[in-house]
């Protein structure tokens, strides 16, 4: 009698440990398929942008947005949209103006469980943190930079909405050779 108890016991004991509930598979299965969204996003970020960057390709890094893209650049305010043909002139700007441009020490957030406005779990925001560095065609001056970014992909994979934010000053006073570290 005291084995069939034991045995009992040992047999509930471990069937509870493994009650997983319905709900807990589906938000596992939902987080699953959450993170492969995010990375594939990151992966389009990284294999369109940076790449068009790295080989001063701008149909590639143009590839990534749509068409109707609203873009909110650095030295604007938060209201003010741009396009995808202004981003364009942008980072024409930026390949013409600059050699050996480079990201690193990139970070990538996606979703927003805290938020001021609507809290998300959406894989389609990102956040990008990063410094580029680059030297300046014109005066040579080595610049670096912290920069962060904000884009949200639609359903097809393309980034609709994108801001950037870096200090667009201190860019400009380290191509003059008038800021230091």
């Amino acid at each position: 009698m005291k084995k069939i108890i034991l045995a009992i016991s040992c047999l509930l004991v471990l069937t509870s440990c493994n009650n997983i509930s319905s709900e807990e598979i589906a938000n596992n299965e939902s987080s699953s398929k959450n993170q492969e969204i995010f990375d594939s996003h990151i992966a389009a970020w990284k294999n369109n942008f940076m790449k068009g960057f790295e080989q001063e390709n701008l149909d590639l890094m143009m590839n990534l947005f749509t068409d109707s893209l609203k873009w909110n650049n650095p030295e604007a305010l938060m209201s003010e949209m741009k396009t995808k043909g202004q981003l364009a002139q942008a980072l024409k700007g930026y390949i013409d103006g600059f050699d050996e441009i480079t990201f690193s020490n990139d970070v990538y957030f996606g979703g927003s469980h805290y938020s001021s406005t609507k809290p998300s779990s959406s894989p389609d925001a990102v956040r990008i943190f990063g410094e580029w560095n680059s030297i300046h065609t014109e005066s040579e001056a080595k610049i670096a930079h912290k920069w962060m970014g904000v884009i949200w992909f639609n359903k097809d994979g393309k980034v609709h909405q994108f801001g950037d934010y870096f200090d667009i000053s201190g860019l400009n006073l380290q191509i003059q050779g008038n800021y230091s570290r």
